[in-house]
């Protein structure tokens, strides 16, 4: 039993050491790039300041100019050094940059979704009672008509691209006030 105690502490004092220096290893903002065969996709990441900021490019034929981005953090002037420093990562390891971004998490970009709301408050036709049609295609008209987006504008544009809201899905509206609340929102990104 004496033997047994003694490899456990062992055991547990090794996946302690290794998990200080896989932890002590990431520096905060570095990136950290991973490939993984099995999915097909590169993932970028950083931590800084304890938010995790992460890029995921595909590398499968249907989803190759696609990247997945997300992050915990919960306002968007948080995270534009770091995602600045993502695509830019991209950018060279890949030679170009992807035409689609996926913002994965609503919550990490709080300040679009509210001008959303704000913006769609405007327009007439937003009403789930008016019968209008498309609310997928009439959000995209709102933001793009609007500039909700003016951060990730000025982000992409010091990189050399523009950026335009290209698709939302599943519009989720308050069942109160009718706005929009959720959704989940994809970008177009092209060379100037």
């Amino acid at each position: 039993m004496r033997k047994f105690t003694w490899i456990a502490v062992v055991l547990v004092l090794l996946v302690l050491q290794m998990a200080f220096f896989f932890f002590a290893s990431r520096k905060d903002g570095q990136v950290d790039v991973r490939v993984n065969p099995d999915y097909q996709e590169t993932t970028y990441a950083i931590i800084k300041d304890g938010h995790e900021f992460k890029m995921v490019a595909a590398q499968t034929e249907l989803n190759k100019d696609v990247m997945v981005y997300s992050s915990n953090a919960v306002s968007i002037q948080t995270q534009l050094p770091p995602l600045k420093t993502l695509l830019s990562e991209v950018q060279k390891k890949e030679k170009k940059m992807r035409s689609t971004l996926y913002w994965q998490t609503t919550k990490s970009y709080p300040e679009f979704f509210a001008r959303m709301s704000d913006a769609a408050q405007k327009y007439p036709a937003w009403s789930r009672r008016s019968g209008h049609g498309n609310d997928n295609e009439l959000m995209v008209k709102i933001a793009n008509e609007n500039q909700v987006y003016p951060e990730l504008t000025e982000l992409f544009s010091s990189l050399g691209y523009t950026v335009k809201v290209a698709s939302v899905e599943k519009v989720i509206a308050d069942s109160i006030t009718e706005m929009p609340i959720d959704f989940m929102l994809w970008f177009r990104v092209e060379k100037k």
